[in-house]
């Protein structure tokens, strides 16, 4: 969806699963405040029906295997960053093979140059007919919510 860059808004798919909120400000443009009109998408992953739809080989920088619990691409169309300190709340569907996802994971962001998944904030699990993970991203890119495996990835 399109967003004024310098006011922010939200961008969220019909159903209300994913979505994510770019603040007043959030946006950095090569060092300055973003203006005019930007199309941001946040666009789901459904890693619980086909594990090949993310990058990387669901290991973290330290090489321990990762089991996702959703997944979410997060974009904009004029290559913008979020500016230092500031970040994005985004919501991302649950798609697991886990019978019962947990009730607080780790959101970690693909390293592009590694191919390895990087830790970042706590995610938290909202219950319900469509649960979702709840977290504060600080960049765009890809996000996993997911956890390290006790034995081979899943």
């Amino acid at each position: 969806s399109s967003l004024d860059a310098g006011a922010g808004g939200t961008v969220e798919s019909e159903a209300g699963t994913t979505r994510v909120v770019v603040p007043a400000g959030a946006l950095d443009d090569g060092g300055a405040a973003a203006t005019g009109s930007v199309t941001v998408r946040a666009t789901a992953v459904d890693v619980g029906s086909d594990s090949f739809l993310v990058s990387g080989d669901y290991t973290d920088s330290t090489t321990a295997s990762l089991e996702a619990f959703g997944a979410v691409v997060l974009s904009n169309t004029r290559n913008l960053d979020v500016t230092s300190g500031s970040t994005l709340d985004v919501r991302v569907p649950v798609s697991t093979r886990a019978s019962a996802p947990p009730a607080t994971a780790t959101a970690y962001v693909l390293d592009q140059s590694t191919g390895r998944w990087v830790a970042g904030p706590t995610a938290t699990l909202t219950s319900g007919s469509a649960p979702y993970y709840s977290f504060q991203a600080d960049r765009f890119g890809e996000w996993m919510v997911g956890a390290p495996l006790g034995g081979g990835v899943m």
